[in-house]
C-alpha cells in the first residue's frame, strides 16, 4: 500500500510539473526549420520586454547547435544546483544575479533556469538582467530543469 501511494504521488506531481509542456519530437533534426529561424520569431514577438521564454526542447536545441554562443544560468540555490544541473550552466543564485552583472556583459545570449512552472526564479532573474541593459535573456519555461532531467538530456549531479 506504501508503494502504491508514494508511486502515484509521483505520478500526481510529474502531471503537476509538465502541465501544458511542449511535447515535441525530442531530435532536433525533427523539428522543422532551424533554431535560429525559431529564434528571430520568437525575439521579434518579444523584443519589447528583451526576455524570451523558451521550451525545454528549445533550450535542448540551442545547447546542442550553438555551443559557446550561449551561457546556461542555474539561478537556484547552489544545493539544488548539485543536486543536477545542465552540463556546463554556471551557478548564480537569482539573490546574487545583480552583484554578478559584469559576468553577463560580454555574452551575447543569456538562458536562465530553475525548477520551471513550480518557480518563478529564472523569471525573476531574467527581469533583473533585463532591467540592467542586458537583453535578450532567454527563460526556460515549462518543466525547467526537472523535465530537462526527465528527457535526460545533459546534465550533471554533484551530490550524492
Amino acid at each position: 500500500m506504501r508503494i502504491w501511494l508514494s508511486l502515484s504521488l509521483m505520478v500526481f506531481m510529474l502531471a503537476a510539473v509538465f502541465k501544458g509542456c511542449d511535447n515535441q519530437a525530442l531530435d532536433p533534426a525533427e523539428q522543422p526549420g532551424s533554431f535560429n529561424q525559431a529564434q528571430e520569431e520568437l525575439t521579434a514577438e518579444n523584443s519589447s520586454q528583451g526576455i524570451v521564454v523558451i521550451t525545454v526542447d528549445q533550450a535542448y536545441r540551442i545547447f546542442t547547435e550553438n555551443k559557446g554562443q550561449y551561457l546556461f544560468v542555474d539561478v537556484r540555490s547552489e544545493q539544488e544546483f548539485a543536486d543536477g544541473h545542465i552540463e556546463g550552466a554556471l551557478n548564480i543564485p537569482v539573490s546574487q544575479i545583480e552583484d554578478n552583472l559584469s559576468l553577463f556583459k560580454d555574452k551575447q545570449y543569456i538562458i536562465v533556469y530553475c525548477n520551471g512552472s513550480t518557480c518563478d526564479r529564472s523569471g525573476h532573474a531574467a527581469k533583473i538582467l533585463v532591467e540592467n541593459k542586458i537583453k535578450p535573456v532567454y527563460d526556460i519555461g515549462g518543466g525547467g530543469i526537472m523535465e530537462w532531467m526527465y528527457k535526460e538530456y545533459p546534465y550533471i549531479t554533484e551530490s550524492q
